[in-house]
């Protein structure tokens, strides 16, 4: 019995270690935000394999902002850390290559086609 519930932990941990860069978030995901009086505001956000995080954002014709960090996911959970925490940490939930904002004042990103 002993042998049983300790082979179940090890599965467990393994899947959930198994997780933490999962290649089906990995990727390129983007928004174009509408912005009164210009041409708007394009947000990429780079998740790559390696765990690293790129977040660029382009006020369209002007200036761009890039921010670094790390990210992670479990389950359909992917959260992103920044250098310096800022911007502050932001959780998505992923779901048919879009990423969903856990925070009613997040962004929607999509895997550009």
């Amino acid at each position: 019995m002993v042998l049983r519930v300790l082979a179940l932990l090890v599965t467990a941990l393994c899947a959930q270690a198994a997780t933490e860069h999962p290649a089906a978030a990995a990727g390129i995901y983007e928004a174009n935000i509408k912005v009164k009086g210009t041409a708007g505001r394009k947000v990429t956000l780079n998740l790559a394999q390696d765990g690293k995080v790129s977040l660029r954002s382009e006020m369209v014709g002007k200036d761009v902002v890039t921010n670094a960090g790390t990210w992670s996911a479990t389950g359909d959970e992917v959260r992103v850390e920044f250098d310096g925490n800022n911007p502050p940490p932001m959780a998505w939930k992923l779901k048919k290559g879009r990423l969903t904002p856990k925070e009613k004042s997040g962004l929607t990103l999509r895997r550009p086609r």
